[in-house]
This record gives C-alpha cells, structure tokens and sequence, in this order.
C-alpha cells in the first residue's frame, strides 16, 4: 500500500492518523496527524512508522474509506 496526502489511514493500534504532507525527511516521505496528538509524526510512503523493520503500534495498516451519505 502506499500512502496519499489528504487520506485517512487506520494505525495497528486502532488509531487513526490523517496524512497532511510531503515531508524533507528523504526515509519518512510522509507526515501524519494521529488523532488526538497536538503535533505531526513522519511516515514512509508504505506506511511504517519506524525504518529498522520491527512492527510498531503506529504503522498504518489499511486505509479508511468514508463511508457514502444518502440523500434524503
């Protein structure tokens, strides 16, 4: 999976974390909002939290899809 600005992905822990830019770092492509946090945190562009390979709570695992409203 890679991961897009502007979604919303589910982490391993069950939180949620909103994808909200490029970052500069060149290893953790992405920066991310996970909810209820007052500060971004970097991701890479398949989603893992930390580089060395070892699974971590914050490792995004699948993404969430907004669910469609009918009109009434």
């Amino acid at each position: 999976m890679k991961i897009e600005v502007g979604k919303t992905y589910k982490m391993r822990n069950g939180t949620t974390v909103l994808i909200t830019g490029k970052s500069k770092n060149e290893l953790l492509e992405f920066t991310g909002r996970i909810s209820g946090e007052p500060f971004d945190d970097e991701f890479t562009e398949s989603g893992t939290f930390l580089l060395y390979g070892q699974h971590h709570p914050f490792d995004i695992i699948e993404e969430i899809t907004p669910t469609p409203t009918n009109p009434s």
